[in-house]
């Protein structure tokens, strides 16, 4: 027996069921496509990780792809190069995802093989050695680019001590004592059954994936996953540097944001478009088309289950830094303390529009929203449904959100350097 749902999206019928298992599966049918996209959305990301085994979830993540009790790493890549078709993850902060790719035609290629990923891993000692040195390699090249380096100490600041605050690839040292038994306790603790999520888009049935796809995936069993904690209230304005030989000087001025449900993401969205969020923005305007003084700067809003982050990114030589913060600062005054134009609010309004609709031309970017859409408010929204929110966004809204999220109370200022004292000298963050 299941529950089963069966409604209209954007003129596609999608079609929702909950199998015994707890597994939900969504699915998407266009039947003019030729492709179909596939995601096996696991609830465990890094904000499950254990201190001192942070990067746990990632290691795992990589490990899917190394072997399983029926295919060998190489088969695996074989079989899924064989139809042309994709296959790929992600470790986030809240979940896990193994996705394909795939030909209508060959959806039970991909089926089989994301279905054998995700409940016949080995994890085998030798693949986890192998793999290791390979996640010792990308946490390595994420610390040599600043850019990354200082959203994560964006990140430890707003946060401090919780696991949502910490690198979702782990440390050096963390990584480097992460056993087989660590693993395989890790995976028995948490990717059970309970709240997966499969989401399907293209020319494919709702019962042909769960015959295929969701109903193998039960062999993952349901059990009750151990708690995590909930973050903590907003934390204090803070600040904090990072010594690393690079040119330029690269810091974030944020603060805790909203939660993925909070009935004012619309008016954050369109917030961010004006401060931040495109060519047109005013920052970008001001700081690299006017002035001339950075060549990367924008802002960035990131929402989660039970908190939020938003934040200013800019780069620039140390002898502009201190012009550069004092512009950000400045314009993010100027947003909660005066109306945005109509002209403003419109154009961030009609670029938000734009960017929905032409991330919906594929079917992977309509397999991604619908996931993300119910792993993060719990339906499926209707894209006329976001576009009409989009629309109903007045300036005072924004004004009013900006005098709450960047009240200089709440900013936080960190930054990435060659030299720490100079760089909070330069900021005059020391």
């Amino acid at each position: 027996m299941s529950d089963e749902d069966t409604f209209m999206m954007d003129n596609e019928a999608v079609a929702a069921r909950v199998l015994p298992s707890g597994i939900k599966v969504l699915c998407e049918t266009i039947k003019s496509a030729r492709s179909v996209s596939l995601g096996v959305w696991l609830p465990v990301g890094s904000r499950n990780d254990p201190q001192r085994k942070e990067g746990i979830s990632h290691f795992i993540e990589h490990l899917f792809f190394k072997g399983t009790e029926n295919r060998t790493a190489r088969q695996i890549s074989e079989e899924i190069d064989s139809v042309g078709g994709q296959l790929n993850a992600f470790t986030a902060k809240e979940h896990t995802c193994v996705y394909a790719k795939v030909l209508d035609d060959d959806f039970s290629v991909a089926a089989g093989i994301l279905k054998d990923m995700v409940t016949n891993s080995t994890f085998e000692a030798r693949n986890i050695e192998l793999e290791r040195g390979v996640i010792l390699d990308e946490i390595a090249t994420y610390e040599d680019a600043p850019d990354e380096l200082v959203l994560d100490l964006l990140e430890s600041v707003i946060w401090d001590d919780h696991p949502m605050g910490r690198p979702i690839l782990g440390c050096q040292d963390a990584v480097s004592s992460i056993r087989e038994r660590d693993i395989r306790d890790h995976f028995r603790a948490y990717y059970g059954s309970n709240d997966v999520l499969v989401t399907a888009c293209g020319n494919i049935s709702i019962d042909r994936v769960v015959d295929e796809l969701g109903e193998g995936l039960s062999l993952l069993g349901r059990h009750d996953r151990l708690p995590v904690p909930p973050v903590r209230s907003a934390c204090k304005k803070a600040t904090r540097v990072r010594a690393k030989q690079v040119e330029q000087i690269h810091f974030c001025l944020g603060a805790p944001g909203l939660k993925a449900r909070d009935p004012r993401q619309y008016t954050m969205h369109v917030l961010n478009g004006v401060l931040g969020g495109g060519a047109s923005s005013r920052l970008f305007q001001r700081v690299r088309e006017e002035k001339g003084l950075a060549y990367s700067i924008y802002s960035f809003h990131s929402s989660y289950r039970d908190t939020g982050v938003f934040g200013v990114y800019a780069a620039s030589n140390p002898h502009s830094a201190k012009s550069v913060k004092a512009i950000l600062e400045e314009e993010m005054a100027h947003l909660g303390a005066l109306p945005a134009s109509e002209a403003e609010i419109e154009r961030a309004r009609r670029q938000l529009k734009g960017s929905l609709i032409l991330g919906l031309e594929g079917t992977s970017g309509r397999m991604m929203r619908l996931a993300r859409s119910e792993l993060l408010l719990g339906r499926v929204v209707p894209l006329q449904e976001v576009i009409k929110s989009i629309e109903a966004v007045e300036s005072l809204d924004v004004m009013e959100l900006a005098r709450e999220i960047l009240n200089p109370a709440r900013i936080s200022t960190v930054a990435v350097g060659a030299e720490a004292d100079q760089v909070e000298r330069t900021l005059g963050i020391g």
